[in-house]
C-alpha cells in the first residue's frame, strides 16, 4: 500500500523564502502522520519567519516525536538561528549544517523515544 510506505530514507521539506504565506508545514504534518517517516526541514531559502512557523515546527517534532521518528532542521542561516536561540528553542530543535550532515545525523541517533 501507497499509504505504508515505510522507507528509511527521511522526509524533505524546503521551505520557502516567507513559509508562514504558505501551508508547506500543514502539508508536512500530515504527510509525517501518514508516512512514519523521519523529516528533515530545509531552510535555506527561508528569509523571515513567524511565530506561527515556529508553532508548525514544535507540533511537527511533538507529532514525530510520538511516532518514534525525528525532526532535523538544516541550512539555516544565522538570523534565522538566532530566533531560535533568543526564544529559549535550541533544545528543543536537532539542528545541522546541511541535507547531507541532517540524513547523517539521523543514522548515527536512532530515536529512543
Amino acid at each position: 500500500m501507497e499509504t505504508q510506505n515505510l522507507s528509511e530514507q527521511p522526509l524533505v521539506i524546503v521551505l520557502p523564502a516567507q513559509p508562514y504565506l504558505g501551508d508547506e508545514l500543514e502539508t508536512a504534518i500530515k504527510r509525517a502522520s501518514v508516512t512514519g517517516r523521519n523529516t528533515i526541514v530545509d531552510f535555506s531559502l527561508v528569509e523571515m519567519m513567524s511565530s506561527a512557523t515556529i508553532c508548525s515546527l514544535m507540533i511537527l517534532e511533538r507529532l514525530l516525536n510520538g511516532a518514534g521518528r525525528q525532526l532535523v532542521l538544516c541550512c539555516m542561516a544565522p538570523n534565522i538561528m538566532g530566533i531560535f536561540r533568543r526564544v529559549g528553542l535550541q533544545g528543543l530543535f536537532v539542528f545541522a549544517d546541511d541535507q547531507p550532515a541532517a540524513q547523517q545525523w539521523l543514522q548515527q541517533h536512532p530515536c529512543s523515544c
